[in-house]
């Protein structure tokens, strides 16, 4: 997985069960982490809320219930 993958990608990624919502999310924390001090784009980061929403992501997934075609992405 890439964090560069298009949307789509990475939300049938998701849906297909080879990908988690938390580990994407974690790839793109990462990211932010790596590239943000000298970019200064992403200004308010809720890391701990943005985990949760992507544990009730992986949580759907795992019962079958699908949100929408974006469903999983941060």
């Amino acid at each position: 997985m890439e964090p560069t993958w298009p949307a789509h990608r990475l939300a049938a990624a998701i849906a297909g069960k080879q990908l988690a919502s938390r580990e994407l999310l974690r790839a793109f924390l990462d990211r932010i982490e790596r590239f943000n001090p000298a970019l200064n784009a992403v200004v308010t980061l809720d890391a701990e809320r943005a985990m949760q929403a992507a544990s009730a992501a992986d949580e759907a997934v795992a019962q079958g219930r699908a949100l929408g075609p974006l469903h999983g992405l941060p």
